[in-house]
């Protein structure tokens, strides 16, 4: 059964708009109730904390005050009742009030029984024939300060600090107690600092939600035109950019971005060009070929003229070999099935082997040769026919862009454990800003394109990738006008024990 795509509507980066602003959306409210939730859970948390520490403050402070002041009650109805008189009582009644109404409280004397002799409710009447439960009194006579927090104080039908101090006779005996208390000042405190609280949390909150929105902006905004381009370079557009407009991590991305378009637009054109030579290198002696073959066929050509022809034919064949071994090399290569057979060999044979194939060229050009081995032997150890590859293709190269009667000097020498190799001619040279692109795959610079025609761009990729396999590097110099040199260096063999 065949299946059949819709294509969505296209806008401006070549996507669907909606569907583009609903990734955004979503990435913006993942972003934003995230950053909401976090932040409601430590306000919260921060909260709590700090009204614990307001609760616990505040209940130490009153409780001491309270103390302070049932101490101050209980010494006076001492001084009471070992000096009693009407007008004694008068002024303790007196002084009871006062008491009540400076400290917002209410006191309560009793006798060792718990029976109220005095009560002050904030300057109301003393009440009498009112019995303190009987667990306070035994706290009381005990001998200790009783304490009671915000909480149902028993008699006290609301929460309140209670305190209660016993009272000592002339003979140090207790003979009642005294109760301090005062309504929970905490609710009406900690209530309005909640307010406070509340309208500050409500601030910061609304003040983050509009940072984030802002910032979920600027994150998204680039991301959404990568995405465009993306679709762009899937229908093969590689001219799309996106604007870098911050110096952070996104504008990080977005140069990251640009330079890998640009990567692929420079790609893409090795590829155009790289397709364009195959082609031409393989329709060109193609038709060569067929046409001599046809010419001797239908006696065109003439017999004595057949060895000749067959030659050329014969040349243009080996051409159509190389383009298909460099092919295979670079499948190969980016197979990761390039395996390198390690054996020793003699450089210097191998070089001098080479240069021997390219002795026609050579002559033809009138180029000075110029061998420098510092030894006749010198053994290293590598993949025998990877680097005669190498070392044929630099010696292809330094023939064909010589200058007509031009030099060729070829340099072997031993430095520390490794042999130096480098091929050096004289010529235009290369350009500055083409040195760095010279070892890419399907790169061809402007020289090479006026004088070798032929080439496709992968002798130089091939001979690095080579060289980088056996652990090595290979450089290139070059003075426009004057000469280029190929150098790079090969692990020595070690030496052979004697018998």
């Amino acid at each position: 059964m065949k299946s059949t795509r819709i294509k969505p509507p296209e806008t401006e980066y070549g996507y669907n708009k909606s569907a583009g602003e609903r990734g955004s959306g979503s990435l913006y409210l993942r972003l934003f109730f995230s950053t909401v939730i976090i932040l409601i859970v430590c306000l919260v948390a921060f909260g709590a904390i700090l009204f614990n520490m307001l609760s616990s403050y505040v209940e130490t402070e009153k409780q001491n005050q309270l103390s302070s002041a049932a101490a101050k009650v209980s010494d006076m109805t001492t001084v009471l009742m070992d000096n009693y008189s009407p007008s004694a009582e008068y002024s303790y009644v007196t002084f009871l009030n006062i008491f009540n109404e400076s400290f917002n409280a209410d006191t309560i004397v009793t006798d060792e029984d718990g029976n109220i002799l005095y009560a002050a409710y904030k300057g109301s009447a003393p009440i009498s024939g009112t019995v303190v439960p009987k667990e306070y009194m035994e706290t009381i006579l005990s001998g200790e300060t009783f304490t009671e927090s915000a909480g149902d104080a028993g008699f006290y039908p609301k929460n309140a600090y209670v305190v209660g101090v016993p009272v000592y006779g002339s003979n140090s005996k207790i003979v009642g107690a005294v109760f301090v208390s005062t309504v929970d000042p905490l609710n009406y405190f900690i209530n309005n600092i909640k307010g406070y609280y509340i309208i500050a949390v409500l601030i910061i909150l609304i003040l983050c939600c509009i940072a984030t929105y802002i910032m979920s902006l600027r994150m998204i905004k680039p991301l959404q035109r990568m995405s465009g381009a993306v679709r762009q370079f899937a229908k093969g557009n590689f001219d799309v950019y996106v604007p870098v407009t911050s110096n952070d991590e996104i504008g990080d991305l977005a140069m990251a971005f640009n330079n890998m378009a640009a990567s692929l637009r420079n790609i893409d054109k090795m590829r155009n060009d790289f397709i364009a030579n195959v082609s031409h290198d393989l329709r060109t002696p193609m038709t060569v070929i067929a046409g001599f073959i046809d010419g001797i066929l239908d006696n065109t050509i003439k017999p004595e003229e057949h060895r000749k022809y067959l030659i050329i034919v014969r040349n243009e064949v080996l051409r159509l070999s190389r383009l298909v071994k460099n092919l295979l090399d670079i499948a190969k290569i980016e197979a990761g099935e390039l395996k390198l057979n390690l054996v020793d060999f003699n450089i210097c044979e191998m070089m001098s082997n080479i240069l021997l194939s390219f002795e026609a060229a050579i002559s033809s050009k009138e180029i000075e040769v110029d061998v420098d081995f510092l030894s006749p032997t010198i053994n290293v150890t590598a993949d025998y026919d990877s680097i005669f590859q190498v070392i044929y293709n630099l010696c292809d190269n330094a023939v064909k862009f010589t200058n007509q009667g031009g030099s060729l000097k070829i340099m072997i020498m031993e430095q520390g454990k490794k042999a130096h190799i480098s091929v050096k001619n004289s010529g235009e040279g290369i350009t500055p800003d083409e040195l760095p692109r010279l070892f890419e795959k399907f790169y061809k610079s402007d020289r090479s394109r006026s004088l070798d025609k032929r080439g496709t761009g992968l002798g130089l990729y091939i001979c690095k990738t080579i060289i980088n396999r056996h652990g090595e590097d290979i450089t290139v110099k070059s003075v426009v006008g004057e000469y280029t040199e190929f150098a790079f260096d090969l692990p020595l063999a070690a030496p052979k024990k004697k018998a």
